[in-house]
């Protein structure tokens, strides 16, 4: 019964959530899938999470560990690599949008 609840408030949560909120919540939600046993909606979640922010390198890296607990090393292996891949794009977006005027995060004194 619990269970039911939790997934009507995960999937009420991403249909509430901010767009650029809803990765997260999809990977919340693909957690709580995994953790109770759900292994194939879990990875579904999880394919949902990177399509909805796919520069984010930690929701592959988290696809990547529910792969890799479920013996999936090759795939495991190939989101760990899309992972560090999203995170260096992700950075360089980052500073090419958010440069303050030393070239760093905005109210910072040192970047590098």
């Amino acid at each position: 019964h619990n269970h039911i609840q939790a997934r009507v408030l995960f999937t009420r949560a991403v249909s509430l959530a901010p767009r650029e909120q809803i990765g997260w919540a999809l990977q919340l939600y693909g957690r709580f899938e995994a953790d109770v046993g759900s292994q194939l909606v879990a990875r579904h979640l999880f394919a949902r999470a990177v399509n909805a922010d796919r520069y984010d390198g930690s929701l592959w890296r988290f696809w990547a560990e529910l792969e890799g607990a479920a013996n999936e090393p090759t795939l495991a292996s190939q989101l760990t690599s899309l992972a560090a891949a999203q995170d260096a794009t992700r950075t360089l977006l980052y500073r090419r949008s958010e440069r303050s005027a030393d070239g760093g995060p905005p109210g910072s004194t040192r970047y590098g």
